[in-house]
């Protein structure tokens, strides 16, 4: 359990860890860094709930995300040397990647800016099963074969892992040694890493892993291996270890201040406007001060990583359960540290109408002019406001939904999280809207429709065999029990609903917006499936 920390904040950081710090419960390691050291190393619960082994100093982590920092000092290491410029276009290095119409730059692919759809989405579109595994070099030709992407290159920044992954094969490309090498003999050996690895795949044996884990219940289920991954990307390492990491960040052993402190320098994009992300990382205010930070979160690994740069002051968080909040504990962390360092934000009317929240009555008939169906056309999804026992709830899918409370005559908060979440019913220019604001960070805008309907004999006219070219993958749409199901040859059975003419959603993310297309004679050619993650996905009709 609980390993003997170098701190005075001890107790109050175990707090923080208690419900964790328990037999049958998954884990964490913490590692702490502040003026130029080391202050803080702990662990926490359990690397194996089926063999009860607890969380060690050597126990590895998933970084999942967090790798992100590691491929962007790699490729600003490069750079410093003179092997390359982050202003490059990657086809100098990638020739096998599609000539886009605005080139796309080495520092595109480290600050999500590249327009690149997420090749783990790419992946589950060909239908792949979750527990298969694709080589690195298989990963790579699909990206190569891309004809189109989401958005042109550093018009606005969209998470994708395919950048991130492009930059490291730049990386073997020019150093002529696989990325792992590179990063091990040039980062992880210096840095004394001694517990950080790649995992070559998922199956690969490596020594004191932690298993990673879901609520199940009132118990868990072990998720080690439901998830999409690829060979060679994958890192595992500990609090210590990570803490080394931040450490060079404060006092460089490799590397250089200058290519420091381009690890902290904000990303502008086409039209000028500054977004908060910056190469392998984001950047935000908290509490006054200014964080630079990275967070994971799939399936059962969540990771969180904060560097404070003028306070000097680092934290990590490794978790292997999906329930357990890494950047919640980290900052709650943070705040013991940095208290005094925190510069009060005024008060304004905002901030006191923002601690009412005090939860009214609205009768029946007031919220049910709130309910019916809402369309995210930026994302490609569809939620549901419906109303039962005198109460509103928002619907996502089956067993995903939250109950709604009026604060306001038009104002809702998700009584699982009053303080974050916010939905607020407008009439903009004539079309009611439902705005969904996450604290102060995102808002997103879903617009009110009325859903088409189709009798069975005109949904047979969406039936057919369908082919992307790109992806070399194949979708089956066929009718069954009066139901439009799509599938591949790995009999993902996907059921799609129409939402407005030639149009189809599901709940599926990767397939949740079909939209069918015509020739001039009315006949359909074939779909294109669009989203936020894969892009725009032709499928021809074939048969």
């Amino acid at each position: 359990m609980a390993q003997k920390p170098l701190h005075s904040l001890d107790k109050q950081i175990e707090n923080i860890f208690e419900e964790w710090d328990k037999p049958g419960k998954p884990g964490a390691s913490v590692g702490i860094i502040q003026n130029g050291k080391m202050v803080y190393l702990n662990r926490f619960g359990n690397a194996d709930l089926e063999n009860p082994t607890p969380v060690t100093k050597d126990t590895k982590f998933k970084l999942m995300a967090l790798r992100n920092q590691i491929v962007a000092f790699a490729v600003l290491l490069l750079e410093s040397e003179g092997k390359l410029s982050m202003n490059d276009d990657i086809r100098k290095y990638l020739p096998e990647m599609h000539e886009f119409e605005k080139p796309i730059r080495i520092h595109h692919l480290l600050t999500h800016t590249s327009g690149l759809p997420d090749f783990i989405m790419l992946q589950r579109l060909t239908g792949m099963q979750k527990k298969a595994q694709k080589t690195r070099e298989q990963t790579l030709k699909m990206l190569y074969n891309l004809t189109n992407k989401i958005f042109k290159s550093g018009d606005k920044a969209d998470y994708t892992d395919a950048g991130i992954l492009l930059a490291s094969e730049i990386v073997a490309k020019i150093a002529q040694t696989p990325f792992k090498d590179f990063v091990t003999s040039r980062i992880f050996k210096p840095l004394g890493m001694t517990n950080t690895v790649f995992g070559d795949i998922d199956d690969t044996i490596i020594q004191n892993r932690a298993q990673i884990y879901s609520r199940n219940g009132d118990t868990y289920k072990n998720e080690s291996l439901n998830f999409y991954t690829i060979i060679d990307f994958a890192i595992y390492s500990n609090g210590e270890d990570m803490a080394r990491w931040m450490l060079n960040f404060s006092k460089p052993k490799i590397g250089n201040r200058t290519l420091i402190n381009k690890m902290f320098k904000q990303t502008k994009l086409n039209n000028g406007q500054t977004v908060d992300i910056v190469p392998g990382q984001y950047m935000s205010n908290y509490k006054g001060l200014q964080k630079f930070q990275q967070h994971g979160r799939v399936y059962g690994n969540t990771t969180y990583i904060a560097h404070f740069p003028e306070q000097d002051f680092g934290i990590v968080v490794l978790g292997n359960a999906y329930d357990f909040r890494a950047k919640e504990a980290a900052l709650k962390i943070a705040d013991l540290f940095l208290e005094k360092e925190f510069k009060q934000a005024p008060i304004t009317k905002i901030n006191i109408e923002k601690k009412k929240r005090e939860i009214i009555k609205l009768t029946d008939s007031k919220l049910k002019k709130f309910c019916g169906y809402y369309w995210n056309d930026a994302s490609s999804y569809s939620r549901k406001i419906y109303l039962k026992d005198g109460k509103l709830f928002y619907f996502r899918s089956d067993g995903n939904e939250s109950e709604l409370a009026p604060i306001g005559k038009n104002t809702f908060v998700l009584t699982e999280d009053p303080e974050r979440y916010t939905i607020t019913f407008e009439n903009q220019s004539g079309k009611e809207v439902m705005l969904f604001a996450v604290g102060d960070e995102y808002e997103y805008r879903n617009e009110k429709y009325a859903p088409v309907v189709y009798d069975s004999k005109q949904l047979l006219e969406f039936t057919g065999l369908f082919l992307c070219k790109n992806l070399k993958a194949v979708y089956r749409v066929e009718m069954q029990n009066g139901k439009l199901i799509a599938s591949t040859n790995n009999n993902n059975e996907i059921i799609i609903t129409p939402y407005k003419t030639d149009a189809f959603t599901s709940k599926i993310s990767y397939f949740s917006n079909l939209e069918y297309k015509r020739n001039d004679n009315g006949s359909i050619i074939g779909f294109i499936v669009k989203t936020s993650n894969v892009g725009s996905q032709f499928f021809e009709k074939i048969d």
